[in-house]
């Protein structure tokens, strides 16, 4: 085991002693943003997939990993974040969280000042005007987070819509890796009225670097098909996922499986 290795354990032991994970929520994703070298004919999927893009070649390649960063002033932060929203200072605490109620909706803020959710309670209303796609709702998300004077950087933004509820995902980066690991997410009703709003503010601390396995392996961790189901994956990225309190690299596939669904699968990609 080599020293990088070592360290990068010995930090992430420290953190799980001396840190507390809260309301953080661990997401697991990833993305193959960089340049590769093609040699199609060199990995193969495993049985039940089919590849629909020209998989990268197996080469070393190390990456940052990475440590979240507690805040200090955590509760003061909490009491800004309820004056945002124009809730009462009245907290109500608990083992992680501080949580603020009022008649417009509950605000939740971690200890670790890194992360709050505002839910909302929605009144009855008639003759309310639909969203008209995607961009629209984009836009909507964004107002409904720089109206509060939040930060928001982006690259991206993924638009889920279930013919009632819109989520929009905010994605940035870290480094040159796109960080599924923090997102900034809000939903709304279709017309546009915001149901939740979730704001991570996550501070890094780099803790030592990781090789990142080929993805001939990664696709080989892939999940069992069924005899009778079948996916086409169509792309793969290499991203960062938050896992064992470390902010680390996973690969992100994504396709079309059986009867017109969406398949999606992150597998870890750090070789520790």
């Amino acid at each position: 085991m080599n020293k990088t290795v070592i360290a990068l354990f010995l930090a992430a032991a420290a953190l799980v002693a001396a840190y507390k994970t809260g309301m953080i929520p661990p997401k697991s994703a990833v993305s193959l943003d960089r340049s590769f070298d093609f040699k199609p004919s060199s990995i193969e999927a495993p049985d039940g997939y089919e590849l629909g893009f020209e998989p990268a070649t197996d080469r070393p390649m190390q990456v940052s990993c990475y440590m979240v960063k507690y805040r200090q002033e955590n509760y003061a932060l909490a009491l800004k974040y309820a004056e945002t929203f124009m809730l009462p200072d009245s907290v109500e605490q608990s083992d992680d969280s501080f949580i603020f109620y009022s008649d417009s909706g509950v605000l939740t803020a971690n200890r670790e000042g890194t992360w709050f959710a505002f839910d909302a309670n929605l009144t009855t209303q008639e003759g309310l005007t639909p969203l008209r796609g995607d961009e629209d709702a984009i836009l909507k998300a964004e107002s409904y987070v720089t109206e509060k004077y939040l930060m928001l950087f982006y690259e991206d933004a993924l638009v889920h819509f279930d013919g009632e509820t819109y989520r929009i995902e905010f994605i940035n980066r870290i480094g040159d890796i796109k960080n599924y690991a923090f997102r900034t997410e809000v939903s709304m009703d279709k017309y546009g009225r915001l149901e939740r709003l979730e704001y991570c503010s996550a501070l890094y601390e780099k803790v030592g670097s990781c090789q990142v396995k080929p993805i001939s392996q990664a696709l080989l961790e892939l999940p069992n098909v069924e005899p009778e189901d079948s996916v086409l994956l169509r792309s793969c990225q290499l991203v960062y996922i938050y896992d064992d309190s470390i902010v680390q690299p996973a690969y992100f596939f994504l396709g079309d499986a059986s009867e017109g669904r969406t398949f999606e699968c992150f597998v870890k990609a750090a070789l520790f």
